[in-house]
């Protein structure tokens, strides 16, 4: 959802993805000089997150701002390979309030929240000791209106633009196979082609205990919910993939493609 308000930003000519970031009262000018939206949206930026700093305390709160600049200055922003952080996000969180002069929530509201119908969906400030929501994880929903965000945004196309429905998808090939912008593919994942537009299984995002999924040879939709948070030590399951895809397999769409 971040991702998406990002790349309409980007279409409206307010960010761009490869070009320098915008200054962020609050945030150290070196830190924004030295990353992109594209490094930030794919997790390529050496970010670490703000939970595995030394020193972290998972007793006391904290605010975003104090959680990005705790972790960049023990970054190595130069490395472009993608490692999932919480902190990148806070970053594009905090780009989207500047650019626009709203908050984070007023803009998913707008944008997505309120014209797809997603009543049960908003941004709240679950910050509490050892965690801070906000533009990674401060969302709440429900599997519904989740189901509606996937079929809004992959399968009906209604969200973004082609180019940054592309840039979705295909955003972080540079940095990793199967990394896109705040989404990802199962691969196999080979280039594109005219014959084979989608050389992919599926799109999914995972958040915690919750995976969201569009396959698009199946035409559906799926989100389901676990008892547990998926990447427990031991995991949770050893093959969620496997899993997700008989599951795939035994849907087929009815004729009006629901």
């Amino acid at each position: 959802m971040v991702s998406a308000a990002a790349l309409q930003l980007v279409d409206a000519g307010l960010l761009t993805l490869d070009g320098p970031l915008p200054s962020i009262g609050g945030l150290p000018d070196s830190l924004t000089g030295s990353l992109t939206l594209r490094r930030l949206l794919a997790h390529a930026t050496g970010l670490v997150d703000y939970r595995t700093v030394d020193g972290f305390d998972p007793e006391a709160t904290s605010d975003p701002f104090e959680a990005v600049i705790d972790a960049y200055d023990v970054s190595d922003t130069s490395v472009r390979t993608v490692d999932y952080s919480s902190t990148n996000y806070f970053v594009v969180g905090m780009l989207i309030e500047q650019v626009t002069g709203n908050t984070l929530a007023e803009e998913l509201t707008d944008r997505f929240f309120a014209p797809l119908g997603m009543h049960d969906t908003e941004l709240v400030d679950n910050t509490r000791s050892g965690y801070v929501g906000f533009a990674s994880g401060g969302v709440v929903s429900t599997l519904e209106d989740l189901g509606t965000w996937y079929d809004s945004l992959f399968r009906q196309g209604i969200v973004l633009s082609a180019p940054m429905l592309d840039e979705m998808i295909w955003g972080g090939a540079e940095f990793s196979d199967g990394s896109g912008l705040g989404a990802w593919r199962h691969c196999p994942c080979a280039t594109a082609t005219a014959e084979d537009p989608t050389p992919w299984l599926y799109i999914f995002h995972d958040g915690g205990d919750v995976r969201i999924m569009y396959h698009p040879d199946a035409d559906v939709v799926m989100v389901a919910r676990f008892s547990k948070p998926l990447y427990l030590t031991p995991p949770l399951a050893g093959d969620i993939d496997g899993f997700v895809l008989q599951v795939l397999e035994d849907v087929s769409p009815n004729p009006e493609g629901e």
